[in-house]
């Protein structure tokens, strides 16, 4: 027997018992994007469930859950390469900006304030596309705040999405 398959017998156990996980994590975009949930079932091991609403995976803790880095099991499997994938995880922490006199490529993250409904909480993209693929590269920063005050002149007002509760916030990071 797997450790996989060993996680998900003493998880589906504890559900079924409903006994609450020892420790916890959901990605800064909700439960639709990411949760991790830990229960201790020996001193020094827990099992883990990590997934989305569409995928659940189970493991093997080699701490107790309260030692676990919970958000790093949601940063696997080639997920969190980019920084729009570790902001849809880790919330704004999870973004290395540059500095203002970056010359580097750049890209803009924006952050959505989303009011938290049906297990979504913030939304982060990419100024200009869907994802960090097809999003604009800049040639540094000077150049992506020049994009952005053009798209969002500063006399206009911005129309909020629906379920957004704020204007986004714009990140400008390394390609």
């Amino acid at each position: 027997m797997t450790d996989a398959e060993i996680a998900k017998i003493v998880v589906n156990s504890m559900k079924f018992k409903e006994v609450e996980p020892d420790n916890e994590f959901t990605s800064a975009s909700g439960i639709n994007h990411g949760f991790v949930e830990a229960w201790n079932f020996d001193d020094d091991k827990c099992a883990i469930a990590y997934g989305n609403n569409a995928n659940t995976r189970y493991a093997i803790g080699d701490t107790s859950a309260a030692e676990q880095d919970l958000a790093s099991w949601l940063l696997t499997d080639g997920i969190g390469d980019n920084p729009l994938e570790r902001a849809s995880v880790m919330g704004k922490d999870g973004i290395d900006l540059v500095e203002d006199d970056y010359t580097g490529p750049v890209k803009i993250l924006v952050h959505h304030h989303m009011h938290d409904s049906c297990g979504n909480g913030d939304k982060f993209r990419m100024f200009g596309g869907h994802d960090w693929d097809d999003a604009p590269t800049f040639d540094g920063s000077a150049a992506a705040i020049k994009a952005l005050k053009e798209a969002y002149p500063e006399d206009e007002p911005y129309d909020l999405e629906h379920n957004e509760y704020d204007s986004p916030d714009f990140y400008i990071v390394a390609a």
